[in-house]
């Protein structure tokens, strides 16, 4: 015991001999910063994971490996458009999750400032007569009258009802879809042929802040596409057309995806920088 007592007191004697570095205040202090940033990242992500568990629980409904039902989710989904979520990550709740988020960290945090980027504040409209609204890439200005249509274009304006006018929005977006059902139905048919698809149907609709989606497994092949893309030139709506034909053969944003867009369309890139652009100033419903 005497052996142990004397070994130990020379191991305190030689502790209280070794000098350790405390560095200043100031410095102290940056690592205090440093130590509280990695904390707030870390709930930040644990965040994130949560938010994706409840979406594979079903509090939030997406269907493994389809472009269109990740995209119809709330603004985490929209982070994710583009975006194949493989079976395995599908398969189990935990680890599964943990590895998607890890994977797809970086490009999450660039598809935020994407989306930061091309959307601009709201545009908002007031059914007035003088107020303008696009079709086909030109403004129109609404006139109201007293005539019991809901809304016609009529020699270069846009004609409704006071009474109409009461219930604008709605009624503007409805004409916008029974108008470019038809009318988009024609367009997408030498962009289908050029890419080989036999017979595609459209669909338009309120598609929150997409242009476009795709249901791949359906036959015949459907295109959703958003009713405010109606106010576009007709040659970004075309843009938006072959980007969903090109997602009919591969739902992610990968090189192959921009390969079939290049195919089908050569120079794409000047139409898909106008669609940035403009589509800040589309009018999505908002009054």
């Amino acid at each position: 015991m005497d052996h142990r007592r004397d070994a130990l007191e020379a191991q305190s004697r030689e502790l209280e001999q070794v000098e350790l570095r405390v560095p200043p205040l100031e410095e102290k202090r940056r690592i205090a910063e440093i130590l509280d940033t990695i904390d707030e990242t870390i709930q930040a992500t644990e965040r994130v994971i949560a938010k994706l568990r409840r979406v594979r629980a079903g509090i939030l409904r997406f269907e493994c490996g389809t472009h269109a039902e990740l995209l119809s989710l709330g603004s985490l989904a929209t982070l994710l458009s583009g975006q194949h979520v493989d079976a395995e990550y599908c398969n189990d709740v935990g680890e599964g999750v943990r590895e998607f988020v890890a994977s797809k960290q970086s490009w999450i945090y660039r598809r935020l400032a994407e989306k930061d980027a091309l959307i601009g504040p709201p545009i908002v409209k007031s059914f007035v007569p003088g107020e303008g609204f696009a079709y086909l890439g030109r403004s129109y200005r609404l006139a109201l009258d007293d005539a019991g249509e809901d809304v016609r274009l009529d020699h270069g304006r846009f004609v409704m009802s006071a009474d109409t006018a009461r219930d604008g929005r709605d009624t503007m977006r409805r004409w916008y879809i029974a108008t470019g059902q038809p009318w988009l139905q024609r367009r997408v048919i030498p962009w289908a042929s050029r890419a080989g698809v036999e017979t595609v149907e459209i669909d338009v609709r309120d598609l929150g802040y997409r242009w476009g989606s795709v249901r791949p497994t359906e036959t015949p092949a459907r295109i959703n596409i958003h009713w405010a893309t109606l106010q576009l030139p007709r040659s970004l709506i075309d843009y938006v057309l072959v980007l969903e034909l090109a997602h009919l053969f591969e739902p992610n944003h990968t090189p192959e995806l921009w390969a079939i867009v290049g195919r089908l369309m050569p120079g794409y890139d000047a139409r898909k920088a106008s669609l940035a652009s403009i589509g800040k100033n589309v009018w999505l419903g908002q009054t």
